[in-house]
């Protein structure tokens, strides 16, 4: 059930002299849509941000996949790279999917990756605009990074 606000019946999920086939949650108090649109580093907005780059970046809109490094059981991450006649930077995406930290050295890849520095477009763990070396990403458990590559 999606919990909307804190204050409506229901949650804000269906009208008040309906009854959801699913009991509200005692979390709806606090978690819901309606408070983490006001929360800058909730994961709604976190959400937003994503998809607001999805619809700017060429290389996310239009640009090629490439995985990164296969072998690594911990990190997944690609690059997608902006096509001929497209204006833009190429974007790497790296996942930490374990809950422990680790680094990823992207340097000596030979995919295209086209540069040795990259710009944070979108963090849960670096701030937005950070210049960070391609050869030492310290993502965090966890951690998630979406770069423009410098």
């Amino acid at each position: 059930m999606q919990q909307w606000t804190s204050e409506a019946p229901n949650a804000g999920f269906t009208a008040p002299t309906t009854t959801p086939w699913l009991p509200v949650p005692p979390s709806a108090r606090t978690v819901n849509a309606e408070g983490e649109s006001r929360q800058p580093d909730s994961l709604l907005n976190f959400y937003k941000t994503l998809l607001k780059l999805r619809h700017t970046e060429p290389a996310l809109m239009f640009g090629d996949y490439v995985t990164l490094n296969p072998e690594d059981p911990n990190i997944f991450s690609f690059l997608r790279r902006v096509p001929p006649g497209k204006e833009g930077p190429n974007i790497v995406v790296a996942l930490n999917m374990s809950g422990e930290k680790h680094v990823l050295d992207l340097s000596k890849k030979d995919q295209g990756i086209g540069g040795k520095r990259a710009s944070v477009l979108a963090s849960n763990c670096f701030p937005s605009g950070k210049s960070i070396s391609l050869s030492a990403i310290e993502l965090p458990a966890f951690g998630t990074a979406v770069l423009s590559v410098q």
